[in-house]
């Protein structure tokens, strides 16, 4: 869902990653029609089975990392006020999540948010 605030923030709805139990990487594109400024990135990360965490990455289409954040630990969320200076989304960007090791179980869905302008 996407909706556009007075002040030209677009919130890209929650999106959520789903992991099976032995899932490490999982990722979403951000539309072709998006350009300008990442705002804001969020994920919650869930109590996995095992002890791994979770890394949020962005990077253009051609591979290019552009940002890259701490691992965070199972249970957390994150609030990532990223503004990339000099960095513009200029669309097909992609929003990875990064796990450092299998999650176990049935795995669980790490959900991620984000506002552009």
């Amino acid at each position: 869902m996407r909706w556009k605030s007075k002040f030209g923030i677009f919130d890209f709805g929650p999106t959520a990653l789903s992991f099976g139990g032995s899932d490490t990487v999982k990722s979403l594109t951000i539309p072709g029609d998006v350009n300008g400024i990442l705002a804001e990135c969020d994920f919650s990360v869930p109590v996995w089975t095992n002890s791994v965490t979770a890394t949020l990455s962005v990077e253009r289409p051609d591979g290019t990392i552009i940002f890259t954040g701490t691992p965070r630990a199972k249970g957390a969320t994150v609030l990532y006020f990223v503004e990339f200076p000099g960095n513009c989304i200029v669309s097909g960007e992609v929003i990875k999540i990064t796990l450092s090791g299998a999650p176990g179980g049935s795995g669980g869905n790490v959900v991620v948010r984000y506002f552009g302008k």
